[in-house]
Parts: C-alpha cells; structure tokens; sequence
C-alpha cells in the first residue's frame, strides 16, 4: 500500500471515530452513577449564557471547516493541511465556556483515542513521506545512509543534497569509492 492511501485511510479513520465517540458520549448516561445521571439529566434543556452561546457558534463554525479541511486533506489540497490544524486550535478554545462535561469512561477513551489519532493525523500531514503529497513548499529528502536512515526537510528553493554528500560516501548502489 502507498504512502496517499495509507494517509487517506488515516483521515477515514479519524471520521468515522469522531462521531461514534460522540455517539458513545451522548447516549452512555446509563454507565454513570445515579447521581450523575440526575445531574445530566437536568441539565438538557438549560438555557445558555450569552458567553456560552458565543463560544457554540465559534465552536461550530470550527466544526464546518475541519470538515472542510478534512475532505481537503483526503484530495490532497495544500491548503487543508492550514485549515485542519488552525480550526483544530479554534475547535479547543471555547470548550472551557461551555461548562462541565460528564462523560463515562468507554466515552471518555474512545474521545482520548479520537484525540489521539487526530494529533497523528495532523503530525503525518506535516512531518511525514505524506507531506509531499501537498505540494508543499519543503520536500521530502530522503538519506541513503545504512547506519541511519533519516527523513529530513529541506526549503523548496535549495537543492537537495545528493545521499552521502554530507558524510562523503557514495550511494551504495552507485559503486563509487567513498571520497
């Protein structure tokens, strides 16, 4: 399998944990002690604070685009690898207003994971064979080196050095002595 489809199937794999996370949040009221379940129950219909109706509609408009950069990054567009990671920030910012959250602990996991891959994602989008694949200004330069096979990043506007440059040895497969 190719380094795309291993990435595309990363980013299907982080929507389809999302939303089951959610799912498993909202619906695992009856995992909670009765107390808690009280708790939540009273809590549905409350109204919200103007500062907690800010911060749903920041948060949801943060939600539209990571979709966008989600479908963005599944064809490979440069700029959704900006929008994903920025409206990821924007996603976080406002959950502190929205107050206390009960979640049990099979929701709580399945969110860490979904949390978890996300940040992989994210870092594979970037840091990763993947990147080149967004027609990034940095290209992916692979070392040839035996001893320490090592992906570095190097500007778009610099030549790559040729493998072994740095060390003075040749490429193995070239059959040059080493200089």
């Amino acid at each position: 399998m190719d380094t795309r489809t291993e990435f595309r199937l990363l980013v299907l794999f982080n929507l389809l944990l999302i939303p089951a996370a959610w799912v498993v949040a909202g619906h695992d009221v009856w995992l909670l002690p009765p107390q808690l379940q009280a708790w939540v129950a009273s809590r549905g219909l409350a109204a919200a604070t103007p500062l907690q109706s800010i911060a749903g509609t920041v948060g949801f408009a943060a939600f539209v685009a990571l979709c966008v950069g989600l479908v963005g990054m599944l064809a490979f567009w440069r700029w959704a690898r900006a929008l994903t990671l920025w409206s990821t920030v924007v996603v976080y910012l406002p959950l502190p207003m929205g107050g206390p959250i009960v979640v049990s602990g099979f929701g709580y996991t399945l969110d860490a994971v979904a949390a978890i891959l996300w940040g992989v994602l994210l870092a594979c989008a970037y840091w990763s064979p993947a990147a080149a694949a967004f027609g990034s200004p940095r290209r992916v330069v692979e070392s040839r080196s035996r001893a320490c096979p090592v992906v570095t990043l190097a500007p778009a506007d610099e030549p790559a050095a040729a493998p072994g440059a740095a060390t003075g040895m040749a490429p193995p497969s070239s059959g040059q002595p080493a200089a």
